[in-house]
Formats: structure tokens, C-alpha cells, sequence
């Protein structure tokens, strides 16, 4: 993922789309995925899935062959073709606790 300080420090492209700033703001970029939840809810890099086929929540992470979600409990993984039967419940960022931090 990239992070704000690495966006605005792009010369004066950077410079003119991003506010510095927003970095000392705790904001994350999170990369759209172009693909949505079972309730047509746009989900991106670090979202959590969850209320799906399988009881522990997903992240969703870009891996080599495309977007997948990799389960907490279990280290199993959801490929792009089955976000649809989730439901975005969070974020890394933001939910920490669903996946178990603070």
C-alpha cells in the first residue's frame, strides 16, 4: 500500500493532487478492488468481509493472481469471485478489533 507521505513526496505531480498534511491526520489510501459486497458496497485494500458462507471474518489483500480475502482463524483464502457473497463489515484501519487488535 502506499502511504501519503510517499504520494506527495512525487514532485510536483504529487504536489498538486495530495495535502501533505492529510498524512499527519492518520488518513490511509486504500486501493479499489472494482468489485462489490452483496449489498453493492465498493470494496477495497484492508476491508474486512464478513456475514458470508464461512463464520470468521476475511481481509482483503492484492495477491499475485488478482484480489483475494485471507481468513483470520483459519489461514484459509476467498477469491475475488466469491466477495460477492460477503458483506463489508470494516476496515483494518478502523475495525481493528474484528480481527483481533485493539
Amino acid at each position: 500500500m502506499l502511504s501519503w507521505g510517499w504520494l506527495c513526496d512525487m514532485g510536483q505531480i504529487g504536489s498538486r493532487f495530495f495535502d501533505k498534511d492529510l498524512s499527519d491526520k492518520g488518513y490511509e489510501i486504500m486501493q479499489y478492488t472494482g468489485l462489490k459486497d452483496r449489498n453493492s458496497v465498493e470494496i477495497y485494500e484492508g476491508d474486512i468481509l464478513g456475514k458470508g458462507p464461512y463464520p470468521d471474518p476475511f481481509i482483503v489483500a492484492w495477491h499475485i493472481r488478482g484480489w483475494e480475502a485471507k481468513q483470520i482463524a483459519d489461514y484459509d483464502y476467498c477469491w475475488n469471485e466469491h466477495f460477492p457473497l460477503y458483506e463489508v463489515i470494516g476496515n483494518i484501519y478502523e475495525n481493528p478489533e474484528l480481527i483481533g487488535g485493539e
